[in-house]
């Protein structure tokens, strides 16, 4: 069970970072259950995944997002029967 969420990402195109995901990638396949939901500060929410190797790009409904602090929800339920909940914040950097 050694994953991590980023707390930052920087979707500007230039390779690194561009994308919210879950690491390591091979993590996934240990994953039986999974959910990753986002909020922009105003408690709207922006992103919501069920699927462990969907991966974020900053956009809402096809638009990109500005610079700004989101809140998220994690919900992961490893083969091993390992539950994490797990909540907090992911700068989005342009």
């Amino acid at each position: 069970n050694n994953y991590y969420l980023p707390n930052a990402f920087s979707p500007n195109g230039d390779s690194e970072n561009d994308v919210l995901k879950i690491y390591p990638d091979g993590i996934i396949r240990c994953i039986l259950e999974y959910k990753l939901v986002i909020y922009d500060r105003w408690g709207e929410q922006v992103f919501e995944s069920i699927i462990a190797s969907e991966v974020w790009d900053g956009a809402r409904k096809g638009k990109i997002m500005d610079t700004q602090v989101l809140a998220y929800y994690l919900h992961v339920i490893f083969l091993d029967g390992k539950t994490v909940e797990k909540h907090g914040n992911i700068s989005l950097v342009r």
